[in-house]
């Protein structure tokens, strides 16, 4: 099977087409490069407004790295165009592989944002030929996208915990939802203060507060205080902690 024959059944690019391979000689490893070139019956869209538009000009030759095979750095390789968009004037075309001035597919990015969950950020770029920014900004790129498209409908029980990070009493706050079935975290703030619990429930929003059943946590005062004020409909349900002496 013909590589050009797997791009096209794990991404299929509309309006494009993978060309030619061809392997060559990296400083530190060999790279698989795929040249990508536009179809003749292609539609040319805006990378602004996303409508179809007219050929202006031809860019350089860009770069973008894609998922390695067996190993090997793949980079795809295409032409850029520019178009003449009637709405938003000359700019530069919109590519489905890629999005803005990345240089890194968001199948890369991904990849690299899987294995970072195993792997510490200089090692998964060490292993895949990558940097610590590219790993960094993938696993950026990936958390922000879930909570964007996350759903916060229907928790009903959550729990209030501290955790130290730092020598010196240096603590974070984190709630998690505590569902039946479901256990994800939900919020991480700085220290442990009252404003750092009440900046959750202001950015959880007032209807999704007022549907909490149960919220778990320790007997720390600051989290007791806002329990009470933005939760009382909630049973408190109180986890004994040697903080909560103090």
């Amino acid at each position: 099977m013909r590589i050009e024959t797997l791009l096209n059944k794990c991404l299929p690019l509309k309006s494009f087409v993978y060309s030619n391979v061809r392997l060559e000689e990296g400083k530190n490893r060999d790279i698989l490069v795929i040249t990508i070139r536009p179809r003749k019956n292609g539609v040319v869209l805006c990378s602004c407004c996303g409508k179809e538009c007219s050929v202006y000009d031809h860019l350089t030759v860009r770069e973008f790295d894609f998922v390695p095979l067996w190993n090997i750095r793949v980079v795809f390789e295409y032409r850029m165009r520019r178009v003449n968009c009637s709405t938003c004037g000359v700019k530069v075309e919109k590519i489905p592989w890629a999005t803005g001035k990345s240089q890194t597919t968001p199948a890369f990015q991904l990849f690299l944002a899987q294995w970072a969950r195993k792997l510490s950020g200089k090692e998964t770029a060490e292993t895949f030929g990558s940097c610590w920014n590219t790993v960094y900004r993938s696993v950026k790129r990936v958390v922000d996208y879930g909570l964007a498209h996350r759903s916060l409908d229907e928790v009903t029980t959550i729990g209030v915990d501290e955790v130290q990070h730092q020598k010196g009493h240096k603590y974070i706050t984190l709630v998690y939802q505590i569902d039946a079935g479901i256990r994800r975290l939900l919020y991480v703030g700085k220290d442990r203060k009252v404003k750092t619990l009440l900046r959750f429930f202001f950015e959880f929003g007032k209807k999704r507060t007022a549907l909490l059943k149960f919220i778990c946590s320790d007997m720390w005062s600051p989290y007791l205080k806002v329990i009470r004020k933005k939760a009382p409909q909630a049973l408190n349900i109180l986890a004994s902690s040697a903080e909560s002496d103090r």
